[in-house]
């Protein structure tokens, strides 16, 4: 089980983080989606990351990519489509470092004398960002002040992508690797450093929140419980009292993962839909269930991937009532 602390602590991280996507979103909008130059020789830093997948014995573990949306907070670019159907938010933090190790993976490659088929490789990192020097690459990895007004690496789309072919290991502890159209060019990878990537674990890399929506954009709210249903209007979002309530409804941190939908209770214990008031922007609905004593499931738009503390949705359900009960 993940590590989660206390519920103030969570609070400071999500405000760091809300900074870091920030500095990582780049300038303006993001334009139309260009084809990206096929490399074999990329040289990136881990801001320079926009995209990644990961692919171990034919299975994607984890892909992560950046889709910048008007109607989004900037720390909702990042998605994670796999495993999570783009319905979580991504722990930048953690993810930056993700993308420190693919850093440092490509940088730390050995060119080998051998010959190597990877028609059936073991394992796949694809990769898409932002192709730099070989000078800022070596300044971001001492730790040196970068230019970022002037850097390739903070524009806001990548420019170029990679595929890292993981194949056969080679008896002394290492993979031989190479890199998708350039497979006679053959190098060896550190066995623990490639499997520390290849066996990546998704709910680390999430924020403790099953889903986020700003309330600027929401058109009303419905919310149903035990037996009844209540609706906040858009006009009554903009008081204190529903704002408060609305932003404890986003409150409730997830714990672990979901692994056996078979225990969750069919009926809701809250069912919260969400309108938008922008066009685009999807509707939300999120539900609590029974699991345990000390548990519920959470579902998002269909899809029950967490649990959460069964105290912490009653203590929403007595919030809910507090507010809306007249």
């Amino acid at each position: 089980m993940k590590d989660r602390g206390q519920n103030n602590r969570s609070y400071i991280k999500c405000i760091m983080l809300i900074i870091m996507a920030i500095l990582l979103s780049g300038c303006g909008k993001k334009e139309a989606e260009k084809e990206l130059e096929l490399v074999t020789e990329p040289i990136f830093i881990a801001e320079g990351v926009r995209g990644v997948d990961i692919v171990k014995q034919d299975k994607e573990i984890m892909n992560i990519a950046y889709e910048q949306q008007e109607y989004e907070s900037p720390f909702e670019f990042w998605k994670m489509d796999t495993p999570y159907n783009d319905e979580v938010i991504v722990d930048t933090e953690a993810m930056i470092k993700l993308y420190q190790q693919l850093v440092m993976i490509d940088m730390q490659k050995i060119e080998a004398d051998a010959s190597v088929k990877f028609d059936k490789p073991l394992g796949k990192i694809s990769i898409e960002f932002c192709q730099t020097t070989e000078d800022e690459r070596e300044a971001a990895v001492m730790g040196q002040e970068i230019d970022k007004e002037n850097s390739p690496s903070y524009q806001v789309e990548a420019d170029s992508k990679a595929m890292l072919l993981i194949g056969d290991n080679d008896g002394r502890g290492n993979y031989y690797v190479a890199y998708e159209g350039a497979e006679d060019k053959v190098y060896t990878l550190n066995e623990m450093m490639v499997d520390a990537v290849l066996d990546v674990i998704p709910f680390d890399y999430i924020l403790d929140v099953s889903a986020v929506a700003d309330i600027e954009t929401m058109k009303s709210v419905t919310i149903k419980q035990d037996g009844k249903t209540y609706k906040i209007s858009e006009k009554q979002l903009k008081e204190q009292e529903y704002r408060s309530l609305y932003n404890e409804m986003f409150s409730i941190f997830v714990i672990e993962e979901n692994l056996d939908a078979s225990k969750m209770g069919k009926d809701a214990i809250i069912e919260m839909a969400f309108k938008r008031n922008v066009k685009g922007a999807p509707d939300l609905h999120i539900s609590y269930h029974s699991w345990d004593e000390e548990k519920c499931a959470v579902k998002v738009n269909g899809d029950a991937f967490f649990l959460v503390n069964s105290d912490d949705v009653e203590a929403l359900k007595t919030k809910i009532e507090e507010v809306l009960v007249k």
